[in-house]
């Protein structure tokens, strides 16, 4: 895996993120996340996937040679937020009338 594990641990300071937080983040040990950043660690696809999200850089920032971790753009974040409100929102008035459904039939 190289130096995935040092562009992990940079990305996590930039974002002043601790291990702890990562590792509990990821439902982990803090040593088994710990083996990870010194690159003792296998990652899996799905892994690498989870920390990138966590960290909010793209997976292949993480599997590229040299160059400097590009952190998502402040508009992309807002973005992605208005997304993620929009479909619980959704979620919340469809629950609303599960509920109102399942209440008017007793």
């Amino acid at each position: 895996m190289g130096k995935i594990g040092s562009k992990i641990r940079r990305a996590r300071l930039e974002k002043n993120y601790t291990q702890e937080y990562l590792a509990a983040s990821l439902q982990i040990g803090t040593r088994a996340y710990q083996n990870i950043e010194s690159n003792r660690a296998e990652l899996t696809v799905n892994r690498l996937i989870e920390i990138a999200q966590l960290l909010d850089v793209m997976p292949t920032d993480l599997l590229m040679g040299g160059g400097q971790i590009i952190l998502n753009s402040k508009d992309k974040l807002n973005s992605d937020f208005e997304e993620e409100r929009k479909v619980y929102k959704e979620e919340i008035l469809f629950l609303r009338e599960l509920l109102k459904d399942k209440l008017t039939e007793k």
